[in-house]
């Protein structure tokens, strides 16, 4: 490699980790975070990885502890042991994986041509799913980085195999196998790779069957302790091999690739692809590619669903998808042209990756711990973010014992994520009965046994989004550091947008905030206005021109009305694309805090 491309290697790296960097220390209000698999890990911290026969453990109620038994426990594991070493925070754990995706880009490098290495790297560091997964704290970073080790290893020894190479290459195999069950393809991907090589066909086989071997004996451990295994209990919904026929499959694989690429980034690999196909040209480059397009085919195979529907899985295209853009850029005569269209190609799909925010899982655990009354909580599988932050032990429903444990424990919070094919279909079988709804997001429902108190304006009014994207919802948001839970009340094609609901004698407390969306453009402002009605003439209790997200905290003595329009008004330019109005912690009671002049 030259000393230049040394340098521009370097700084590709010093850019990408300069732009993660305002991610490494921020709450769980990451894209694809909730803290679950950190959950995890402080259980292991606090118990002892002992303890839990190094199974990973999701609760401890009244001395009973609820088992992952979906996937193998290497992960949390370290995961536990990084925190005993550095201290319990959320850049501990980001910081590890983006380590590993820097560390599996770098070991793929070396098993490529030395032209083309540099270009390889400097693709793979741009590429969008780098920006979105990158600090992706699952299962994902770890295996796939003990993948590009595994293969890495053995066709270091590929020219000289013997019995001596077992003492580096089962280390790393048993590695991979704990780390997911993805894990247990790279072996068989690598003969379908190596097939018609004698000597690494013999020594792959009998990889592949301790493979099978070590499988048998962790899932019989993993059911001895926990009493179950809920692997093949989810295999129904998440490998189930009648859903490759589907057309919906690959529509609906195609479309997550799409949004978390970019269009113009999937189309230049997928004439990549077509390119390579149809060249015959050998060579390492094509022995990587034929590597992953087996692993992909072996992924796709043994779980349709979970890679068309789990946004995590994408991340196994992401090598691969390197591999072809930069081998086709390499046989194009203008290199550093087609390398340049393709990074721009990259532009919007990364700095949306770098912005999207979902704060549900830290406001509620913001809410709870404010509360201090919340100690057991049934939920989604995607909020470990309430154990993480305040220590509510989270029964999470991946398994027949925890989904049942509603009946036998006095839960104080209900969490239901509607979206998930494995959880909505619980709530007909929950007791509500005793619960009330305290907090509505599109597609996840919070109950609570005891009022919180305050009625708050999106729940009560913002229950499910409207079909038209202008309608009000309900969501919470990540500004000023720390989540707040609001209106969102953009101003629609007409302009305007108008909410009205009944009121009586009490406060109506508020704050309203403009929050652009990724990729848009500077905001012209909102006019936030509230109209009282009653007997008499309809009165202005409130109007605020609001540029930015700089705005108080308001309250407002409404008396003798019966009703209360929210109105909102796009600014001058009337852009209302860029005017993403809200109105956080928005609520109407008797009392909501604070003086007349405001919380």
């Amino acid at each position: 490699m030259k000393r230049s491309e040394k340098i521009l290697a370097v700084l590709s790296l010093m850019v990408f980790i300069g732009l993660q960097s305002g991610k490494l220390t921020q709450p769980w209000v990451g894209e694809f975070e909730a803290g679950f698999q950190e959950m995890i890990a402080l259980h292991h911290l606090q118990s002892g990885i002992v303890n839990n026969h190094f199974l990973p453990v999701i609760a401890e109620i009244k001395g009973e502890k609820f088992y992952q038994t979906a996937h193998p426990p290497l992960l949390h594991i370290i995961y536990a042991l990084l925190y005993k070493i550095f201290g319990v925070g959320e850049w501990v754990t980001r910081c590890f994986s983006l380590i590993l995706l820097i560390a599996t880009i770098g070991l793929w490098s070396a098993l490529l041509r030395k032209e083309q290495r540099v270009l390889f790297w400097i693709i793979a560091i741009f590429f969008p799913v780098s920006f979105r997964l990158g600090l992706t704290t699952n299962y994902e970073p770890l295996t796939i980085f003990l993948v590009a080790l595994f293969v890495f290893s053995f066709e270091r020894l590929n020219s000289n195999l013997n019995a001596k190479s077992l003492a580096w290459l089962i280390p790393i195999l048993i590695l991979l196998l704990l780390s997911d069950w993805p894990g247990y393809l790279a072996a068989p991907a690598l003969l379908l790779a190596r097939i018609r090589e004698d000597k690494p066909r013999k020594w792959l086989a009998g990889l592949f069957l301790f493979e099978l071997g070590f499988f048998l004996v962790l899932i019989l451990y993993m059911y001895r302790v926990a009493g179950e295994l809920a692997l093949f209990a989810h295999s129904g919904t998440r490998s189930n091999p009648l859903y490759l026929f589907q057309i919906s499959t690959w529509m609906e694989l195609f479309e997550h690739l799409k949004w978390i690429v970019g269009l113009p980034a999937l189309v230049l690999v997928l004439l990549g692809t077509l390119k390579i196909a149809l060249e015959r040209r050998d060579g390492p480059d094509k022995f990587a590619l034929r590597f992953w397009g087996w692993f992909l085919v072996l992924l796709v195979g043994s779980a349709g669903q979970l890679v068309s529907r789990h946004y995590v899985y994408l991340l196994y295209f992401f090598l691969p998808a390197c591999l072809i853009l930069s081998e086709s850029i390499s046989r194009i005569r203008h290199r550093k042209l087609a390398a340049l269209a393709v990074l721009l190609a990259f532009i919007l799909p990364d700095q949306a990756g770098l912005k999207t925010k979902d704060a549900r899982s830290y406001y509620l655990a913001q809410a709870f711990q404010a509360s201090g009354k919340i100690r057991t909580c049934f939920s989604s599988a995607a909020l470990g973010a309430l154990y993480f932050y305040d220590k509510i032990e989270t029964v999470a429903p991946v398994s027949k014992k925890a989904t049942e444990a509603p009946s036998g424990i006095n839960f104080d919070a209900i969490i239901l994520d509607r979206e998930s094919q494995e959880v909505k279909g619980l709530a007909r079988a929950l007791d509500l009965g005793k619960y009330r709804q305290a907090w509505a997001f599109p597609g996840m429902s919070v109950y609570l046994k005891e009022s919180p108190g305050v009625e708050f304006l999106a729940n009560e009014l913002a229950q499910e989004p409207g079909s038209e994207w202008w309608k009000p919802s309900a969501e919470a948001v990540y500004l000023d550091h720390r989540a707040w839970y609001g209106l969102r009340q953009v101003p629609g094609p007409g302009k305007i947008s108008r909410l009205e609901f009944q009121a009586g004698d009490g406060f109506f407390c508020f704050r309203p905030a403009i929050i652009l969306p990724p990729g848009s453009g500077k905001s012209d402002g909102v006019n936030f206005m509230v109209m009282a009605e009653g007997a008499v003439n309809p009165e202005l209790s409130y109007a605020r021109f609001v540029k930015n997200s700089e705005a108080g905290s308001e309250k407002i003595r409404v008396k003798d009305f019966s009703r209360i329009r929210l109105v909102v008004d796009a600014g001058p330019k009337g852009n209302f694309s860029y005017d993403d109005s809200y109105w956080l912690e928005a609520n109407f009671g008797a009392e909501c805090g604070g003086g007349e002049d405001g919380p």
